[in-house]
């Protein structure tokens, strides 16, 4: 799959447009924390998300605990942020916002 490696600047300017994440610059990553109003929503969530990611085969790190979910995506091949990462982020805030 190919993909563009991106500056801070266009990361920054990225996420005007995806306000659920946060750019972490010591990483690099973008990383969200979605919150629901119970666990089996939180699974849920993650059930509906899995079909897209392994298609996609781009897989977050994610972890939760309860309701909370916490998601970092970085490219690892090359330890960035690339056009993949802000995909996937894209499509996972729109997941959440249909919830």
């Amino acid at each position: 799959m190919k993909y563009t490696i991106l500056s801070e600047k266009e990361i920054k300017m990225t996420l005007i447009h995806l306000p659920e994440w946060q750019y972490l610059p010591d990483i690099p990553a973008l990383y969200a924390e979605f919150v629901f109003p119970a666990f089996l929503q939180t699974i849920d969530f993650m059930q509906k998300a899995a079909p897209f990611i392994d298609t996609f085969n781009h897989h977050p790190e994610w972890t939760n605990v309860y309701n909370k979910l916490k998601i970092t995506l970085y490219t690892h091949d090359v330890q960035a942020i690339t056009t993949l990462d802000v995909e996937l982020a894209q499509h996972l805030s729109q997941l959440y916002k249909n919830v």
